[in-house]
């Protein structure tokens, strides 16, 4: 599937599913490396109106955009955005979805970069789940199953267009979940 043909969830979900198993399993370096790109490619869409092809294109961009060094005040973010604790039915969207988006960013590469540093990320078993200091729970630590559980779930015939920057924070937060 080529970014022109993302329009729907469902495309959008086909399209992470297709990166995962390309760029993903051919990315040389960490998911804290690859995040910490997103990150970048993210800000350089800051304003931009979020699309499916706009969500898919930043997780396509972020294999080849360089990664922002690491920001010591990034270990200060240790939650992810509220509202994801919230019942689908009873979710109340965040005030301001872009720094709500750079949150989740900042909280899981904080978490990464805190799992390396205390050797949890060498562990054989960490597929079986491992919790950072900040007390998340991790399921994926490369590019490749990261992407391919955060549309695990999704719905490939999806028709829906309406699109959010809360969409890219789910699709990070089930990257990290997801078993």
């Amino acid at each position: 599937m080529e970014l022109a043909d993302v329009v729907t969830f469902g495309d959008y979900a086909q399209f992470v599913k297709t990166l995962s198993s390309t760029l993903g399993s051919s990315y040389p370096g960490t998911l804290e490396e690859y995040l910490r790109s997103l990150l970048q490619v993210v800000e350089q869409h800051a304003s931009d109106t979020p699309t499916y092809r706009l969500l898919a294109q930043v997780l396509r961009d972020a294999f080849t955009a360089p990664a922002l060094p690491f920001a010591l005040d990034w270990l200060a973010v240790t939650d992810p955005p509220e509202f994801l604790f919230q019942f689908d039915s009873e979710r109340i969207p965040p005030g301001d979805p872009f720094a709500a988006l750079q949150a989740m960013l900042h909280d899981q590469i904080a978490d990464l970069h805190r799992l390396q540093e205390a050797g949890k990320l060498d562990f054989p078993y960490r597929y079986y789940g491992i919790a950072s200091s900040a007390g998340h729970t991790w399921y994926n630590f490369d590019p490749r199953t990261f992407l391919e559980c955060a549309v695990a779930s999704g719905d490939s015939s999806s028709s829906i267009t309406d699109c959010s920057r809360e969409d890219l924070i789910v699709t990070l937060w089930l990257g990290q979940i997801y078993e």
